[in-house]
């Protein structure tokens, strides 16, 4: 099976004309493990990081000439399967997950991959240019409820401007983090995750910039991008984990939705990363919890989600080759997930937005959106500085607008879990805004892309009143959610065990921080819906307002290793 060499999917197209090599997809020598437990224990999160269970991991890192450098603790609890990133010096990751392989105790094992970013009216000043708020009936939806700011939304991204005019009060600075290094800062410095957190929660009717679908939510900032909008699947896997921290440290904790506008593609099936990733698993785990919707951009190359790719990239950049899946939009098993394409004004088809009538969920509007940037921020992929704010395009900007209908609806019905908010959003969906997928016009390698003229979506354009209407109706039959699981009062630490011959656990661990990588160059940009002057099939922005091209999503792919016989992999419907 080839090397995953198309995680490179659709990150920033920049004015540089080097590019990360194939080298740099992934981290060199580390990979994403998980282990199974001791017959008879009960992880804690205590106890997935200190004695046996954390001495066993040591040993088993020791075994392929590793050493433990992370280990997450509330994914472990709730799996009852430690979660670890291990790392060797003078290896290759290749070399390191083959013989990860060979030892019975483990289950999976993945590298740890780079990814990359994918009624009533308020009195703001460019309320006027939210196109996308009234398509989606958000003014008649406001009627009823502008959010609460008791409601949290997680959004892993760049960061954030936490001192936005028009976005820092909606900002919780005690839960947002910089996952990249030991530095407290979460601020966005590439403008991407502040431009996605104002779509959801931009504060509305304030006299100033714009108003998100809530007016009043809580947004976590989990900085899992640099710069150049790149990250790693450990990152991703981090912040899972403490978000299942925080639900699993209150149970009241509403945590509406998580915002993945970012991924990848890799050449393995959904079935096959259902079985065997450790990042799947860890989506999972969020996923049974049935506190917070999982809300995932369909990304940006006119593919259709859950089918290998037709084609080899024709940009020529790597972002996919022929036989290449996109993830998370592919990802088959989680029940609280939404895929989210995008269209244009007046629900005209988005021609750069993956699609799939199965597949992707619901389209939200993704052309030409206006919403906060980080102003003064000067990021490696442009020529001039942020203003306040900017517009932009792609399923990046599509993805969010569910993501803050999740928090509006939560805000209405609070005891609800997350199986209601994603069966509001599907049934209050406007089923006759549902255009036929035209990847890239139906021009060049896309003119045969969908031949059985397939919608982009399953059930339409996303209805902020509409769903609330269908909640209304329906919340009754839904109970409410438990907490997160808690297996008990944590145990008190027993005498660690006599060492043996194999390394304890690095005392630090944290990994260094993630290295700048290479930008890429940009192409020339394909025709769109939009016409000539618009720049969209990228993610990016419009051409007329910034001067870049921003590819925006899917997420983490894993390679796929074959199970050694007898080892039983958790797998959850």
């Amino acid at each position: 099976m080839r090397k995953l060499n198309a995680l490179i999917f659709c990150c920033l197209l920049v004015f540089s004309t080097s590019g990360p090599s194939e080298a740099e997809i992934e981290r060199a020598g580390e990979a994403l493990v998980l282990l199974r437990n001791a017959e008879g224990d009960r992880l804690t999160r205590f106890s997935s990081m200190h004695g046996t269970a954390q001495y066993r991991a040591a040993s088993v890192a020791a075994a392929s000439g590793a050493r433990v450098v992370r280990t997450f603790g509330a994914l472990s609890e709730a799996a009852d399967e430690v979660f670890v990133l291990v790392r060797a010096e003078g290896r290759t990751t290749e070399q390191l997950i083959a013989s990860l392989r060979t030892n019975d105790n483990v289950l999976a094992a993945s590298p740890n991959r780079r990814v990359c970013a994918a009624g009533k009216v308020p009195g703001d000043p460019f309320f006027g240019r939210l196109w996308g708020m009234a398509d989606i009936d958000a003014p008649l939806a406001w009627l009823e409820t502008t959010g609460d700011a008791a409601i949290h939304v997680a959004v892993l991204d760049t960061g954030i401007a936490s001192g936005h005019e028009d976005l820092g009060a909606n900002v919780d600075a005690a839960r947002s983090r910089n996952y990249l290094s030991a530095l407290d800062s979460y601020e966005d410095d590439m403008g991407h995750g502040t431009h996605v957190s104002g779509i959801i929660g931009a504060i509305g009717d304030n006299g100033k910039g714009v108003a998100g679908v809530n007016w009043k939510v809580r947004i976590i900032a989990c900085k899992v991008l640099n710069a150049y909008g790149e990250g790693s699947s450990a990152e991703i896997v981090q912040a899972i984990d403490d978000l299942l921290a925080m639900l699993g440290s209150d149970p009241g904790m509403k945590i509406a939705a998580v915002n993945l506008s970012l991924g990848g593609y890799a050449d393995q099936a959904p079935e096959d990363m259902k079985a065997l990733s450790v990042e799947w698993r860890a989506y999972k785990v969020l996923d049974d919890t049935n506190r917070t919707l999982i809300v995932v951009a369909a990304g940006n190359e006119g593919l259709e989600v859950g089918r290998p790719a037709p084609f080899d990239d024709p940009l020529k950049l790597g972002r996919f080759r022929k036989g290449d899946y996109c993830y998370p939009a592919s990802f088959v098993g989680l029940k609280n997930m939404v895929v989210v394409g995008a269209v244009g004004r007046n629900g005209s088809a988005a021609s750069f937005s993956n699609w799939s009538q199965t597949k992707v969920d619901v389209v939200a509007p993704g052309v030409d959106i206006y919403s906060t940037t980080p102003p003064g921020v000067l990021p490696p992929h442009r020529l001039i500085p942020y203003g306040l704010y900017e517009a932009d395009s792609g399923t990046s900007m599509a993805a969010p607008h569910v993501a803050g209908a999740a928090g509006l609806l939560v805000s209405k019905y609070p005891s609800v879990g997350a199986d209601a908010i994603k069966a509001a959003i599907l049934n209050g969906a406007k089923a006759g805004v549902n255009p036929v997928a035209a990847p890239y016009d139906n021009k060049g390698p896309y003119r045969n892309a969908n031949p059985g003229g397939q919608k982009l979506s399953a059930h339409g354009l996303l209805n902020l009143k509409g769903s609330l209407d269908w909640l209304s109706a329906h919340h009754h039959q839904f109970p409410a959610p438990g907490p997160a699981p808690k297996p008990g009062p944590t145990p008190q630490p027993g005498p660690a065990p006599e060492p043996g011959p194999n390394p304890q656990p690095d005392p630090d661990p944290w990994p260094s921080p993630l290295p700048d990588p290479k930008p890429l160059p940009e192409p020339p940009p394909p025709s769109s819906p939009q016409g000539p002057g618009a720049r969209s099939g990228g993610g990016g922005c419009d051409a007329g307002v910034a001067n870049f091209w921003l590819a925006g999503a899917v997420l983490l792919p894993a390679a796929i290793w074959r199970r050694r016989e007898g080892a039983q992999a958790r797998r959850a419907s």
